[in-house]
């Protein structure tokens, strides 16, 4: 990446960051790949790894030291850690080097290469580190001083501790050898409940943990913990429920048993959880999951060599202990070669060029650069959703991405690339008085935003400033500031001037929350906070998105302090918040905006406690076909909403249900989750006495259905209901990739569905159509009229956005049991 002269004499131009230029960043979990996800200044992903020059020995020197108690005594058998760090992205859980400390508190590490590394050390008890992976920097270098070795001393305090107890929550008892680990965590760590269920664990970081439990029998606990005070001891208690196992085959598509096949067992309904597990196939193709929650949609993401990567949900039976499963891929046909020859505008050819084509993850990616004559190959190429492209980038030209032509092995295609001079900007970004913010992370043209983005990344100097000279123009910037100020998002700064863009960081608002009873008036230390959209919106609102883990499963407040925190916001950014607790009806709040730390109150939000458990009732019956036939494994949802005076009705689409947005609107009181039996049987207990209640069903091989109670309040039956399932229809798309060779995908519609939403068992339904594909089958549509449409090439807009081209569209009307075939072209 090529700098600016720091010699110009430039003229400074101030830029006051305002709140409606910012967006918070918004995370979202990818099933089966690592989560790239920069919080302040690290990130989880994989690492790159630090390569000595060719032929030059790597320089080795020696670390050593000592570790002192809280008394200054030496700390007898401590772990010390000492972990190389880079510029690139870290793999969780780390993998440092580690040493024990003698009986005089003294370790050290022998052939330590040269470069970047974190140390601390541990005990049961105590630990060095004040943040999680934020050890003590050292930098290993040739200086002639150095060659001796590195002395570090450090000294440790009382960590956090946990005091855990595992319950099974049917009868109240411990649960032996329960596993304890951490789905994100520093380094691998698990522990083991005794007979009780009762562990201990000590001297971890004051850090949010992300506990995942673990035992034979019992369906995986998971919970995220909010960061903790040094010295602090949380109780955690978690009960566990009987769980099942998922037992499959990974076949291709011949039948033939596929082994080692990588697989990423997650749940399909929230992104902010800890996979389920990692497993690979045996030799015979077969798979085993277990403790996985019973009647839960699951996804399995699975890749291997030679098969292109696939994906499936499954749900897991709702009665018994074991699932089959079939799981099949698809064996990956051979790329093609191709062969580009990348120039700037004037045909002058661009040495040392990158050139990237990437599939449908960070794992599928041929990269190569330019010789002397501008040409790279790459060879045996991916194809995405964006088919089969490439990205060029050159320093001091602006990224360009382009369509690739594949070709055989012996004739490759060739493709011409022009890339243009990119515009430069030498900008400073400062705090309100002036003084320089460095080591800031700053991205042009939302490179934060994927692994295959157009953007870039650099980062402040001591003097904060930053370069780049490879920019489109126009272009927008993000920078993840650390508290107490705002990160700016997608904000707009002047390039191709020689003047000196400074920008003014803004203080962060934030918003503060404490959970109360609403009779005692007293706080409540345990309590869960959601954060939505609000419904609320203003047109001065800044832009508003939200980190996954926020909304789902939310933020779990426990221990002490018991206020739920947010900060780094814009002004008056506003948010719907729902606050739960145990024992309690949630409540929630339509708009809550943030506001600067020293105007910001603590809002106390009253819950009520809950209904008794006698004032409720059950639900249960059997869905079945027209022939009485019981469908199996369909997921069956229950709805209970209490419509308030001013809102006047309930609304609920059909994607906000099968999303299980639902459950986040603020007249939703419970939203209930099953699965129906091998005899169409299901049963939800305890379901609340309201306005309104549904019950809503997907999958088990016929069309989605809702079945709305007509008064729920009154006496009614509700036990022993027979629910009447429709067999929906299916449609199979034929494309002639002839005519229609940049096809990508399809999109399929109701008519009329923004006249009557709620009425719609359907939405819409998007599905990828690989490269060389030329059929989709479509299953089980509820009848209906539908638009069907054939999406072309995706076209990038800049900053992330884009758009996608409809190649052609048809109208088609499903009706039960119908089987249509839709040609494109017709």
């Amino acid at each position: 990446m090529a700098g600016i002269n720091s010699c110009l004499k430039l003229n400074p131009i101030s830029i006051l960051i305002l709140a409606s230029n910012f967006q918070s960043r918004s995370w979202s979990g990818v099933v089966g790949t690592l989560l790239m996800i920069a919080v302040t200044g690290v990130s989880f992903g994989v690492e790159e790894s630090p390569i000595a020059k060719e032929n030059e020995p790597a320089f080795v020197s020696r670390v050593f030291g000592a570790i002192a108690l809280p008394n200054g005594e030496p700390a007898t058998n401590a772990t010390v850690y000492l972990l190389q760090t880079s510029k690139g992205a870290t793999l969780l859980p780390t993998k440092p080097m580690e040493s024990k400390t003698d009986q005089d508190g003294k370790y050290f590490f022998e052939n330590v290469a040269a470069g970047n590394y974190r140390i601390w050390s541990e005990t049961a008890k105590l630990t060095s580190l004040k943040e999680k992976l934020r050890g003590e920097q050292l930098k290993i270098s040739k200086d002639d001083e150095e060659k001796a070795g590195k002395e570090q001393n450090l000294s440790l305090h009382e960590g956090c501790r946990y005091a855990v107890k595992v319950l099974e929550k049917a009868s109240g008892k411990g649960v032996a050898k329960a596993s304890i680990t951490f789905g994100w965590t520093d380094i691998k760590r698990e522990y083991f409940t005794n007979d009780e269920g009762f562990v201990e664990i000590g001297g971890l970081s004051p850090g949010d943990w992300f506990f995942v439990i673990r035992a034979d029998g019992y369906a995986i606990n998971q919970m995220r913990t909010p960061k903790q005070e040094l010295g602090s001891k949380t109780e955690l208690v978690f009960e566990l429920e009987p769980g099942c196992s998922l037992n499959g085959v990974v076949r291709d598509e011949s039948g033939a048993p596929v082994p080692n096949v990588e697989i990423y067992v997650s749940d399909a309904t929230s992104s902010g959880m800890s996979q389920y597990a990692k497993v690979y196939s045996d030799k015979d193709g077969a798979i085993q999951v277990a403790s996985l929650p019973r009647g839960k949609s699951v996804r399995f993401f699975m890749k291997a060599e030679g098969f292109i990567t696939g994906m499936k949900e499954v749900t897991t039976s709702g009665e018994g202990a074991e699932t089959e499963v079939e799981l099949t891929l698809k064996k990956r046909p051979y790329g093609g070669d191709c062969i580009l020859l990348v120039s700037d505008i004037d045909g002058t050819p661009i040495e040392g060029a990158t050139a990237k084509n990437t599939g449908s993850s960070s794992n599928d990616v041929r990269t190569g650069k330019t010789d002397n004559q501008g040409k790279v190959r790459l060879n045996d190429l991916y194809s995405s959703h964006r088919g089969l492209t490439a990205m060029v980038s050159a320093s001091g030209f602006v990224s360009q991405r382009v369509k690739l032509e594949a070709g055989s092995k012996e004739e490759p295609k060739q493709v011409q690339i022009a890339l243009k001079k990119g515009a430069m900007i030498l900008g400073r970004l400062v705090d309100p008085d002036g003084n320089p913010a460095p080591k800031i992370p700053v991205y042009f043209d939302r490179g934060d935003q994927g692994f295959d983005n157009t953007g870039g990344k650099s980062e402040t100097d001591k003097d904060g400033y930053f370069r780049f000279s490879e920019l489109p123009n126009p272009c927008t910037f993000t920078f993840y500031t650390a508290a107490p100020y705002a990160p700016i998002k997608d904000l707009r700064l002047p390039v191709g001037t020689e003047d000196e863009i400074v920008v003014v960081m803004e203080k962060e608002s934030v918003i503060r929350i404490r959970a109360i009873d609403a009779n005692t008036k007293q706080p409540i230390t345990e309590f869960n906070v959601k954060l939505g959209f609000t419904a609320d919106r203003r047109r001065t609102d800044p832009s508003v998105s939200i980190r996954s883990e926020y909304v789902e499963p939310g933020i779990n407040i426990l221990g002490k302090p018991s206020i739920f925190r947010i900060g780094q916001l814009p002004h008056g950014m506003p948010y719907q918040i729902t606050v739960s607790a145990k024992g309690y009806e949630k409540q929630t709040l339509r708009r809550v905006e943030a506001a600067p730390e020293a105007e910001s109150e603590i809002l106390d939000v009253a819950l009520m406690p809950a209904a008794p458990e006698e004032s409720m009732r059950t639900v249960s019956g059997r869905l079945v076909d027209e022939n009485g036939q019981p469908i199996h494994g369909a997921r069956m949802h229950l709805i209970v909403a209490e419509v308030s005076p001013d809102e006047g009705h309930w609304t609920a689409n059909w994607s906000m249900i099968d999303s299980q947005q639902v459950k986040r609107q603020r007249q939703c009181l419970q939203f209930l989750t099953t699965t129906s039996n091998s005899d169409g049987s299901f049963k939800f207990s305890q379901v609340k006495i309201a306005d309104y209640m549904e019950i809503a069903h997907t999958g088990g091989k016929v069309s989605n259905g809702r079945f709305v109670f007509e008064n729920p309040k009154q006496e009614n039956v509700f036990e022993g209901l027979e629910l009447l399932a429709n067999r929906g229809g299916n449609i199979r798309v034929v494309v002639d990739r002839k005519k229609f060779p940049d096809a990508s995908g399809i999109s399929l519609f109701p008519q009329g569905r923004f006249e009557n939403r709620n009425a719609s068992l359907l939405d819409y339904l998007n599905k990828s159509l690989g490269s060389d594909q030329e059929e989709l089958l479509l299953e089980n549509i509820p009848p209906g009229t539908y638009s069907l449409s054939l999406g072309g090439e995706r076209t990038d807009t800049g900053n992330g956005a884009f758009t996608i081209k409809s190649l052609a569209q048809e109208v088609c009307v499903i009706d039960e049991d119908s089987s249509l075939v839709i040609h494109f072209p017709k």
